[in-house]
Protein backbone atom coordinates (compact mmCIF):
# COMPACT_ATOMS: atom_id res chain seq x y z
CA UNK A 1 0.00 0.00 0.00
CA UNK A 2 3.20 2.50 0.49
CA UNK A 3 3.29 5.14 -2.24
CA UNK A 4 -0.02 3.46 -3.61
CA UNK A 5 -2.71 5.62 -1.53
CA UNK A 6 -4.01 8.23 -4.30
CA UNK A 7 -4.62 4.75 -6.25
CA UNK A 8 -6.64 3.33 -3.66
CA UNK A 9 -8.51 6.56 -2.79
CA UNK A 10 -9.49 6.68 -6.62
CA UNK A 11 -10.87 3.38 -6.12
CA UNK A 12 -13.02 3.60 -3.19
CA UNK A 13 -14.05 7.18 -4.77
CA UNK A 14 -14.93 4.88 -7.85
CA UNK A 15 -16.82 2.44 -5.79
CA UNK A 16 -18.63 5.45 -4.36
CA UNK A 17 -19.69 6.52 -7.55
CA UNK A 18 -21.23 3.66 -8.28
CA UNK A 19 -23.25 3.32 -5.68
CA UNK A 20 -21.31 1.07 -3.67
CA UNK A 21 -19.14 0.99 -0.04
CA UNK A 22 -16.16 0.28 0.14
CA UNK A 23 -13.87 -1.62 2.20
CA UNK A 24 -10.32 -1.06 2.96
CA UNK A 25 -8.46 -2.72 5.04
CA UNK A 26 -6.76 0.92 6.26
CA UNK A 27 -10.06 1.84 7.34
CA UNK A 28 -10.20 -0.83 10.58
CA UNK A 29 -7.71 -0.46 13.41
CA UNK A 30 -6.21 -3.72 15.44
CA UNK A 31 -8.32 -6.47 15.03
CA UNK A 32 -8.38 -9.62 17.02
CA UNK A 33 -7.13 -11.67 14.03
CA UNK A 34 -3.75 -12.56 12.17
CA UNK A 35 -3.00 -10.38 9.35
CA UNK A 36 -3.69 -13.25 6.62
CA UNK A 37 -7.18 -14.28 8.64
CA UNK A 38 -8.01 -10.61 8.81
CA UNK A 39 -7.61 -10.33 5.29
CA UNK A 40 -9.40 -12.88 3.65
CA UNK A 41 -12.08 -12.25 6.32
CA UNK A 42 -12.41 -9.03 5.09
CA UNK A 43 -12.91 -10.33 1.35
CA UNK A 44 -16.26 -12.87 3.11
CA UNK A 45 -17.22 -9.18 4.38
CA UNK A 46 -17.92 -8.14 0.47
CA UNK A 47 -20.25 -8.82 -1.85
CA UNK A 48 -17.49 -8.30 -4.69
CA UNK A 49 -13.73 -7.72 -5.29
CA UNK A 50 -12.04 -5.21 -6.75
CA UNK A 51 -8.89 -6.46 -7.74
CA UNK A 52 -5.71 -3.76 -8.94
CA UNK A 53 -2.62 -4.96 -10.20
CA UNK A 54 0.13 -2.15 -9.51
CA UNK A 55 4.09 -1.92 -9.71
CA UNK A 56 4.74 -4.70 -6.84
CA UNK A 57 3.30 -7.99 -6.29
CA UNK A 58 3.46 -7.43 -2.28
CA UNK A 59 4.03 -9.96 0.55
CA UNK A 60 4.79 -13.37 -0.34
CA UNK A 61 1.67 -16.13 2.58
CA UNK A 62 2.82 -18.88 3.45
CA UNK A 63 1.18 -21.08 0.58
CA UNK A 64 4.12 -19.63 -1.29
CA UNK A 65 1.36 -17.39 -3.27
CA UNK A 66 0.98 -13.46 -2.95
CA UNK A 67 -1.18 -12.02 -0.12
CA UNK A 68 -3.09 -10.55 -3.02
CA UNK A 69 -3.37 -13.92 -4.82
CA UNK A 70 -5.03 -15.85 -1.83
CA UNK A 71 -7.48 -13.17 -1.43
CA UNK A 72 -8.91 -13.54 -5.42
CA UNK A 73 -8.55 -17.46 -4.77
CA UNK A 74 -11.05 -16.38 -1.77
CA UNK A 75 -13.23 -14.42 -3.70
CA UNK A 76 -13.15 -17.40 -6.25
CA UNK A 77 -14.48 -19.84 -3.58
CA UNK A 78 -16.71 -17.51 -2.44
CA UNK A 79 -18.19 -16.83 -6.19
CA UNK A 80 -18.03 -13.50 -5.91
CA UNK A 81 -18.15 -10.93 -8.75
CA UNK A 82 -14.14 -9.96 -9.19
CA UNK A 83 -13.23 -6.87 -11.64
CA UNK A 84 -9.48 -6.38 -12.18
CA UNK A 85 -7.70 -3.61 -13.03
CA UNK A 86 -3.52 -3.37 -14.37
CA UNK A 87 -1.98 -0.43 -14.12
CA UNK A 88 -0.22 0.47 -17.05
CA UNK A 89 3.41 0.81 -15.39
CA UNK A 90 6.82 -0.86 -14.61
CA UNK A 91 6.41 -4.34 -12.12
CA UNK A 92 8.64 -6.04 -10.39
CA UNK A 93 8.52 -10.03 -11.25
CA UNK A 94 6.02 -11.23 -8.83
CA UNK A 95 3.55 -8.78 -9.91
CA UNK A 96 4.18 -9.21 -13.76
CA UNK A 97 3.66 -12.78 -13.23
CA UNK A 98 0.23 -12.20 -11.09
CA UNK A 99 -0.76 -9.61 -13.84
CA UNK A 100 0.13 -12.68 -16.32
CA UNK A 101 -1.89 -15.42 -14.32
CA UNK A 102 -5.29 -12.77 -14.18
CA UNK A 103 -4.61 -11.80 -18.44
CA UNK A 104 -4.75 -15.26 -19.12
CA UNK A 105 -7.48 -16.03 -21.80
CA UNK A 106 -8.98 -19.08 -20.08
CA UNK A 107 -8.67 -18.61 -17.31
CA UNK A 108 -7.96 -15.03 -16.44
CA UNK A 109 -10.07 -12.21 -16.19
CA UNK A 110 -11.23 -9.54 -19.28
CA UNK A 111 -9.48 -6.54 -17.30
CA UNK A 112 -9.24 -2.87 -18.02
CA UNK A 113 -5.60 -1.02 -17.71
CA UNK A 114 -5.54 2.46 -16.52
CA UNK A 115 -2.67 5.03 -16.62
CA UNK A 116 -3.86 7.85 -13.61
CA UNK A 117 -5.99 7.86 -10.68
CA UNK A 118 -8.29 9.63 -12.41
CA UNK A 119 -8.42 7.62 -15.50
CA UNK A 120 -9.13 4.41 -12.35
CA UNK A 121 -11.43 5.89 -10.92
CA UNK A 122 -13.67 7.07 -14.03
CA UNK A 123 -13.46 2.92 -15.10
CA UNK A 124 -14.37 1.52 -11.45
CA UNK A 125 -17.39 4.00 -11.81
CA UNK A 126 -18.89 2.98 -15.18
CA UNK A 127 -18.14 -0.83 -14.61
CA UNK A 128 -19.40 -1.02 -11.33
CA UNK A 129 -22.56 0.58 -11.40
CA UNK A 130 -24.27 -2.61 -13.48
CA UNK A 131 -22.46 -4.81 -10.72
CA UNK A 132 -24.06 -3.28 -7.80
CA UNK A 133 -27.56 -2.60 -9.64
CA UNK A 134 -27.58 -6.52 -10.03
CA UNK A 135 -25.94 -7.87 -6.82
CA UNK A 136 -28.80 -9.94 -4.95
CA UNK A 137 -28.78 -8.60 -1.73
CA UNK A 138 -31.72 -10.23 0.05
CA UNK A 139 -33.58 -8.24 2.84
CA UNK A 140 -34.79 -9.29 6.00
CA UNK A 141 -38.59 -11.62 5.71
CA UNK A 142 -39.95 -8.78 7.77
CA UNK A 143 -43.00 -11.07 8.57
CA UNK A 144 -40.94 -13.64 10.26
CA UNK A 145 -39.09 -10.86 12.10
CA UNK A 146 -42.62 -9.38 13.43
CA UNK A 147 -43.67 -13.45 14.24
CA UNK A 148 -41.08 -13.20 16.36
CA UNK A 149 -41.34 -9.81 17.92
CA UNK A 150 -45.20 -10.96 19.15
CA UNK A 151 -44.67 -14.79 19.89
CA UNK A 152 -47.06 -15.81 22.27
CA UNK A 153 -45.50 -15.41 25.88
CA UNK A 154 -44.13 -19.04 27.62
CA UNK A 155 -43.69 -17.79 30.47
CA UNK A 156 -46.89 -17.82 31.91
CA UNK A 157 -46.31 -16.15 34.93
CA UNK A 158 -48.27 -13.21 35.05
CA UNK A 159 -45.12 -11.13 35.58
CA UNK A 160 -44.46 -7.93 33.26
CA UNK A 161 -41.52 -8.75 31.26
CA UNK A 162 -39.69 -6.95 28.08
CA UNK A 163 -38.80 -8.34 24.99
CA UNK A 164 -36.23 -7.03 22.27
CA UNK A 165 -35.66 -7.85 18.90
CA UNK A 166 -32.85 -6.96 16.61
CA UNK A 167 -31.83 -8.55 13.30
CA UNK A 168 -29.90 -6.69 10.66
CA UNK A 169 -31.30 -4.87 7.84
CA UNK A 170 -30.24 -7.80 5.12
CA UNK A 171 -30.89 -11.07 5.25
CA UNK A 172 -27.18 -12.95 7.13
CA UNK A 173 -25.57 -16.45 7.87
CA UNK A 174 -23.72 -15.97 11.09
CA UNK A 175 -23.25 -19.62 12.04
CA UNK A 176 -20.51 -18.39 15.07
CA UNK A 177 -23.66 -17.45 16.73
CA UNK A 178 -24.68 -20.70 17.35
CA UNK A 179 -21.08 -22.68 17.43
CA UNK A 180 -20.72 -23.83 21.21
CA UNK A 181 -17.35 -22.99 20.52
CA UNK A 182 -17.94 -19.39 20.97
CA UNK A 183 -20.08 -19.88 23.80
CA UNK A 184 -17.57 -18.43 26.32
CA UNK A 185 -17.23 -15.07 24.25
CA UNK A 186 -20.69 -14.96 23.81
CA UNK A 187 -21.35 -14.91 27.82
CA UNK A 188 -18.35 -12.65 28.18
CA UNK A 189 -19.68 -10.21 25.81
CA UNK A 190 -23.49 -10.51 27.68
CA UNK A 191 -21.85 -10.05 31.48
CA UNK A 192 -19.48 -7.13 30.09
CA UNK A 193 -22.55 -5.14 29.01
CA UNK A 194 -24.60 -6.04 31.87
CA UNK A 195 -27.97 -7.80 30.40
CA UNK A 196 -26.53 -10.53 31.86
CA UNK A 197 -24.94 -10.82 35.70
CA UNK A 198 -22.60 -13.28 37.40
CA UNK A 199 -24.72 -13.22 40.47
CA UNK A 200 -27.12 -15.85 38.58
CA UNK A 201 -26.86 -19.28 37.42
CA UNK A 202 -27.15 -19.90 33.61
CA UNK A 203 -28.24 -22.32 31.35
CA UNK A 204 -28.16 -22.91 27.32
CA UNK A 205 -29.73 -24.91 25.14
CA UNK A 206 -28.82 -25.65 21.27
CA UNK A 207 -30.81 -25.85 18.50
CA UNK A 208 -30.38 -26.81 14.75
CA UNK A 209 -30.63 -23.41 14.50
CA UNK A 210 -30.26 -21.25 17.25
CA UNK A 211 -28.78 -20.74 20.85
CA UNK A 212 -30.59 -19.82 23.73
CA UNK A 213 -29.01 -18.43 26.87
CA UNK A 214 -31.26 -18.46 30.23
CA UNK A 215 -30.42 -16.28 33.36
CA UNK A 216 -32.35 -17.80 36.27
CA UNK A 217 -32.45 -16.80 40.11
CA UNK A 218 -31.29 -20.32 41.06
CA UNK A 219 -30.67 -23.41 39.01
CA UNK A 220 -34.24 -24.79 37.93
CA UNK A 221 -36.06 -21.81 38.59
CA UNK A 222 -38.03 -19.48 36.42
CA UNK A 223 -36.25 -17.53 34.07
CA UNK A 224 -34.99 -13.66 34.92
CA UNK A 225 -33.57 -12.87 31.24
CA UNK A 226 -32.97 -14.99 28.22
CA UNK A 227 -30.62 -14.43 24.97
CA UNK A 228 -31.72 -16.33 21.79
CA UNK A 229 -29.01 -16.00 19.25
CA UNK A 230 -29.91 -17.44 15.60
CA UNK A 231 -27.95 -18.55 12.68
CA UNK A 232 -29.56 -15.75 10.42
CA UNK A 233 -28.18 -13.30 12.98
CA UNK A 234 -31.23 -12.42 14.45
CA UNK A 235 -31.19 -11.83 18.45
CA UNK A 236 -34.00 -11.76 20.91
CA UNK A 237 -33.62 -10.39 24.39
CA UNK A 238 -36.04 -10.87 27.22
CA UNK A 239 -36.60 -9.86 30.44
CA UNK A 240 -38.81 -9.94 33.60
CA UNK A 241 -39.14 -6.69 34.84
CA UNK A 242 -40.36 -5.31 38.16
CA UNK A 243 -39.99 -7.40 41.70
CA UNK A 244 -35.84 -7.97 40.11
CA UNK A 245 -35.07 -3.90 40.03
CA UNK A 246 -32.36 -4.01 42.85
CA UNK A 247 -31.37 0.11 41.88
CA UNK A 248 -35.11 1.20 42.76
CA UNK A 249 -34.57 1.00 46.40
CA UNK A 250 -38.34 2.16 46.92
CA UNK A 251 -39.42 -1.07 45.27
CA UNK A 252 -41.43 -3.11 48.15
CA UNK A 253 -44.85 -4.68 49.02
CA UNK A 254 -47.58 -3.95 47.20
CA UNK A 255 -46.27 -1.18 45.01
CA UNK A 256 -43.83 -3.05 43.07
CA UNK A 257 -46.23 -5.17 41.84
CA UNK A 258 -48.20 -2.20 40.46
CA UNK A 259 -45.40 0.24 39.20
CA UNK A 260 -42.57 -0.44 36.91
CA UNK A 261 -39.20 2.39 37.11
CA UNK A 262 -38.93 3.59 33.76
CA UNK A 263 -35.22 3.85 34.30
CA UNK A 264 -35.13 -0.22 34.69
CA UNK A 265 -36.93 -0.48 31.33
CA UNK A 266 -34.26 1.81 29.74
CA UNK A 267 -31.65 -0.27 31.43
CA UNK A 268 -32.74 -3.90 30.17
CA UNK A 269 -33.07 -1.94 26.49
CA UNK A 270 -29.65 -0.26 26.71
CA UNK A 271 -27.72 -3.43 27.69
CA UNK A 272 -29.37 -5.98 24.94
CA UNK A 273 -28.64 -3.12 22.31
CA UNK A 274 -24.95 -2.52 23.83
CA UNK A 275 -24.78 -6.65 23.69
CA UNK A 276 -26.12 -6.80 20.34
CA UNK A 277 -23.49 -3.94 19.12
CA UNK A 278 -20.59 -5.69 20.44
CA UNK A 279 -21.74 -9.25 19.58
CA UNK A 280 -21.20 -7.98 15.67
CA UNK A 281 -18.20 -6.16 16.38
CA UNK A 282 -16.70 -9.58 17.18
CA UNK A 283 -17.96 -11.53 14.93
CA UNK A 284 -18.54 -9.16 12.31
CA UNK A 285 -15.48 -6.89 12.38
CA UNK A 286 -15.40 -5.95 8.99
CA UNK A 287 -19.18 -4.43 9.52
CA UNK A 288 -20.64 -6.42 6.47
CA UNK A 289 -24.26 -5.89 8.39
CA UNK A 290 -24.42 -1.96 9.59
CA UNK A 291 -27.97 -1.46 9.37
CA UNK A 292 -30.58 -3.07 11.97
CA UNK A 293 -34.26 -3.90 12.48
CA UNK A 294 -35.22 -2.90 15.86
CA UNK A 295 -38.54 -3.03 18.14
CA UNK A 296 -38.91 -3.83 21.36
CA UNK A 297 -42.40 -5.51 23.00
CA UNK A 298 -43.96 -5.64 26.44
CA UNK A 299 -45.79 -8.67 27.42
CA UNK A 300 -48.16 -10.30 30.64
CA UNK A 301 -48.52 -6.24 31.84
CA UNK A 302 -51.99 -6.69 33.17
CA UNK A 303 -52.61 -3.81 35.30
CA UNK A 304 -49.05 -2.14 35.39
CA UNK A 305 -47.69 1.33 34.79
CA UNK A 306 -44.23 2.53 33.90
CA UNK A 307 -43.11 5.72 35.74
CA UNK A 308 -40.18 7.38 35.55
CA UNK A 309 -38.26 8.18 38.69
CA UNK A 310 -41.40 6.95 40.79
CA UNK A 311 -42.28 8.01 44.26
CA UNK A 312 -43.15 5.98 47.51
CA UNK A 313 -47.04 6.42 48.26
CA UNK A 314 -49.87 4.99 50.28
CA UNK A 315 -52.48 4.56 47.27
CA UNK A 316 -52.74 5.27 43.47
CA UNK A 317 -54.88 4.72 40.14
CA UNK A 318 -54.59 1.33 38.78
CA UNK A 319 -55.64 0.69 34.75
CA UNK A 320 -59.09 -1.06 34.08
CA UNK A 321 -59.54 -3.47 31.90
CA UNK A 322 -56.86 -4.25 29.29
CA UNK A 323 -56.77 -6.26 26.39
CA UNK A 324 -52.95 -7.57 27.76
CA UNK A 325 -52.32 -8.74 23.84
CA UNK A 326 -48.40 -7.65 23.13
CA UNK A 327 -47.62 -4.13 23.53
CA UNK A 328 -45.45 -3.22 20.33
CA UNK A 329 -43.27 0.13 20.71
CA UNK A 330 -43.06 0.88 17.30
CA UNK A 331 -45.74 -0.11 14.79
CA UNK A 332 -43.11 -0.70 12.17
CA UNK A 333 -39.59 -1.62 12.75
CA UNK A 334 -36.80 1.37 13.07
CA UNK A 335 -33.99 1.07 11.33
CA UNK A 336 -30.98 1.59 13.17
CA UNK A 337 -27.12 2.30 12.43
CA UNK A 338 -24.40 0.23 14.71
CA UNK A 339 -23.45 3.25 16.33
CA UNK A 340 -27.25 3.87 17.71
CA UNK A 341 -26.91 0.48 19.46
CA UNK A 342 -24.82 1.75 21.67
CA UNK A 343 -25.41 2.12 25.14
CA UNK A 344 -24.80 5.54 25.19
CA UNK A 345 -27.74 6.63 22.59
CA UNK A 346 -31.23 7.59 23.41
CA UNK A 347 -32.47 4.56 21.52
CA UNK A 348 -33.48 3.20 24.95
CA UNK A 349 -35.25 5.64 26.32
CA UNK A 350 -37.19 6.49 23.29
CA UNK A 351 -38.33 2.94 23.09
CA UNK A 352 -39.65 3.06 26.69
CA UNK A 353 -41.38 6.50 26.20
CA UNK A 354 -43.11 4.91 23.45
CA UNK A 355 -44.08 1.98 25.52
CA UNK A 356 -45.23 4.69 28.40
CA UNK A 357 -47.66 6.26 26.35
CA UNK A 358 -49.35 3.32 24.71
CA UNK A 359 -50.04 1.35 28.65
CA UNK A 360 -50.87 5.34 28.92
CA UNK A 361 -53.50 4.83 26.07
CA UNK A 362 -54.75 1.40 27.08
CA UNK A 363 -56.48 2.51 30.38
CA UNK A 364 -59.33 2.76 29.86
CA UNK A 365 -61.04 2.54 33.10
CA UNK A 366 -58.38 3.42 36.38
CA UNK A 367 -59.31 2.03 39.86
CA UNK A 368 -58.19 3.64 43.18
CA UNK A 369 -55.89 1.20 44.94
Amino acid sequence: MDGYGHIRQAARLGIESAGGEPFLIEDYGAINSSPRNACLDGVGSCDALLLIVGPRGGFIAPSGKLVVEEELDEAIRLVRPILVYIDKTKRDDSAEAFAAKVSKYHSGFHRATFTSADHLQTQIADDLTPVVSELNLPKRNMHQLNQILVKESDRNSGTPHLRVVIAPEREAEMGSFIDLANLKSILGIAHDCDFLSHEYAKTNTEGADSLTIEQHTTVRSSVLDRVILRENATIVFESVLGTRDKKVDWHQGWLSEMVIAGEQVDDRIATACDCTKRLFDRFDAYSRYPQFHYNACLYDYGSVVIERDPKPRNSMQVPGYRTNEPLVAFDQFKIVGRASLDRSSDLAKQTTDKLMRKLRTQNTNSNNF
